[in-house]
């Protein structure tokens, strides 16, 4: 055994094996970060977050906003996440710009709205 690890071909021989098995050691490990895959993706949840009316202030008043704070969830890759988080100033705007009086449901937000005319 001596000879062997004194001989500089068996030396590199041992290098290589030991090197592949390092290689393929952190390979299966770490993986790769596709479309497909979740490694490496967070998903947190912020809690009553207030929503907030964008509309023409000199013609309308907003009556209600049901319900009036709301939940947002954030996703995405982990260090991204955490960027958004670190934040802390989140905010939820309900654009009702390009709308008249009535009563409203919003795609993406479960809840109603009450847009009144002032006279």
């Amino acid at each position: 055994m001596d000879q062997w690890l004194r001989n500089t071909n068996v030396v590199r021989v041992i290098a290589l094996v030991i090197g592949i098995l390092l290689w393929a050691v952190v390979r299966m490990d770490g993986g790769t970060i596709s479309s497909t895959t979740t490694s490496g993706m967070k998903e947190e949840k912020i809690w009553n977050v207030a929503v907030t009316p964008k509309y023409d202030t000199d013609h309308f008043f907003v009556e209600q906003i049901d319900p009036a704070q709301v939940t947002v969830t954030i996703s995405g890759r982990d260090s991204t996440v955490k960027k958004v988080m670190a934040a802390a100033n989140y905010s939820v705007e309900l654009d009702l710009t390009n709308v008249g009086k009535g009563e409203y449901l919003s795609a993406g937000y479960a809840g109603r709205v009450s847009l009144r005319y002032y006279r």
